[in-house]
């Protein structure tokens, strides 16, 4: 693309709230991509994260640590700004085989559906998000079964959805019928313009939409770490985020809430402690700091050191090595990391803690692993365009490799600079190919739980939490037999 079009474009774009300084990144990152032939850079995995190898934390040794019901400080953060376009498919290819209205009944539908019985009607009806959709046969949607969810949870402090463009003031309504007299600092956010990126052809060109205009498309779910900020200035009392997603419906029984509560308990143990242990250092109390690892240490089982990973250690004095020692062992922190003066800064990054689900051998989604990097190995939960068509084949179709997998649960620890995430420098993203309007189009994503799920980048735990809170609803054959009791 050459400048004078760059230039026209970003104008044009910028009138209706793109960011320039984001598009300019997408397009160079298109041009990498094209050079590839249209194909997504993959990493090259070392190992897998599992639990007997001590990369991923078991439940059960989460679940005999201390356990408390005051999460005050955490949040919760539910992206919910994807389209309904995969949930209401089969309703689609109904309509394309002619089989309107006989499956009708199959499915739980939108009120005012049946009034719109041709697929211009539905295209324009069902536009709807996602998360307004009902996903039980009494009518509630996604997002009032998470307000159940997150009142079930108890002692969190703040509720917050993310909802596409235009959507936050819809959003904000429907939570606060649900959530009234709950006594919750709600707040609905947008994955705007600001947040998002434009569709090219194969020659990196827009592809206009509607008045001949370019057309937003969010950027990935990764684009809201730009959220983050926003967070902790609507609620400055906020430390961390409770992420999950809109159509992973986890239910307000016993066992799924003992599960969160167990999972919230443990991240506030370990964020409580490297607390402490910043705090230690930057009073230059490094005696203290290494006590407080240790009394951390004392209650997690710890995987031992690579033999390149002991010869790191012998560079620092005999006070900093248990330091050294839980960023390698516990935060999995990449060798090229580790200074002798870096401790006060590997400290400083954020919390993020993973909750990951045991693998059936036939699932597929973002998993824990081990990637070369140009800083050494990292601990990372890579994505399925990520890794090439032997891997993808090999790792997923045996549970012994890919022991787990989907980070169903996410704690992520609020910053308020986010340099850390280096959002226009970081290799964590793909081109998505996608039918739009009969065309393939093309558009940038980066992938949030490869920049939160990163060791190079963040604190990082994997644990693992159980299946039973993985229920996840992508189109509306997952949701036809459901009802409100089975999440009460």
């Amino acid at each position: 693309m050459d400048s004078r079009f760059l230039d026209d474009l970003l104008h044009e774009t910028k009138q209706i709230g793109l960011r320039p300084d984001r598009l300019k990144t997408h397009f160079k990152r298109f041009s990498s991509f094209a050079q590839r032939g249209w194909k997504n850079h993959t990493f090259v995995i070392k190992a897998s994260c599992k639990v007997t190898n001590q990369r991923i934390l078991s439940y059960k040794s989460i679940s005999l640590l201390p356990q408390g019901n005051d999460f005050s400080g955490i949040a919760s953060f539910i992206p919910a700004a994807g389209s309904s376009t995969r949930f209401i498919n089969p309703l689609f290819e109904a309509f394309s085989g002619g089989r309107h209205p006989n499956l009708l009944a199959d499915w739980i539908l939108p009120p005012g559906f049946e009034k719109h019985s041709d697929l211009g009607s539905l295209a324009k009806l069902l536009r709807t998000p996602k998360a307004l959709f009902p996903c039980v046969r009494e009518g509630m949607t996604f997002l009032e079964l998470k307000c159940r969810e997150h009142k079930a949870i108890q002692g969190l402090d703040s509720l917050i959805f993310v909802s596409p463009w235009k959507y936050s003031d819809r959003f904000q309504k429907h939570a606060q019928e649900t959530m009234a007299a709950a006594g919750t600092a709600l707040s609905c956010l947008e994955q705007g313009p600001d947040l998002s990126t434009v569709r090219v052809n194969k020659q990196g060109h827009p592809v206009k939409g509607e008045q001949d205009q370019v057309s937003p498309v969010p950027s990935g779910h990764g684009a809201l770490l730009e959220l983050f900020p926003r967070v902790r200035k609507l609620f400055p009392s906020t430390e961390a985020l409770f992420i999950r997603n809109i159509d992973n419906m986890v239910g307000c029984g016993e066992e799924p809430m003992k599960v969160t509560r167990t999972f919230l308990s443990f991240y506030k143990l370990l964020l409580r402690n490297v607390q402490g242990i910043r705090d230690a250092i930057r009073r230059g109390l490094m005696g203290m700091a290494s006590s407080l690892v240790a009394e951390l240490v004392e209650q997690l089982p710890q995987r031992d050191l690579t033999p390149q990973e002991n010869i790191a250690l012998e560079d620092f004095d005999m006070e900093s090595r248990p330091l050294v020692s839980l960023l390698l062992t516990l935060f999995q922190t990449p060798l090229g990391l580790l200074k002798r003066d870096s401790l006060p800064s590997l400290y400083a990054r954020p919390l993020n803690l993973l909750g990951q689900v045991p693998n059936s051998g036939k699932d597929k989604g973002g998993t824990p692993v081990i990637i070369e990097s140009s800083v050494g190995d990292l601990a990372i939960c890579l994505e399925l365009p990520h890794m090439n068509e032997t891997e993808r084949d090999d790792f997923f179709s045996d549970p012994a490799k890919a022991t787990h997998f989907n980070p169903v649960f996410a704690v992520v620890e609020a910053v308020d600079d986010l340099t850390t995430y280096r959002l226009d420098e970081h290799p964590y993203w793909i081109f998505a190919e996608k039918a739009w309007r009969g065309s393939k189009v093309y558009y940038h994503e980066s992938l949030l739980y490869e920049l939160i799920g990163n060791s190079e980048m963040a604190n990082l735990v994997f644990c693992e939490v159980p299946r039973s809170v993985f229920n996840p609803n992508k189109s509306l054959d997952d949701t036809k037999e459901k009802k409100l009791a089975d999440w009460l």
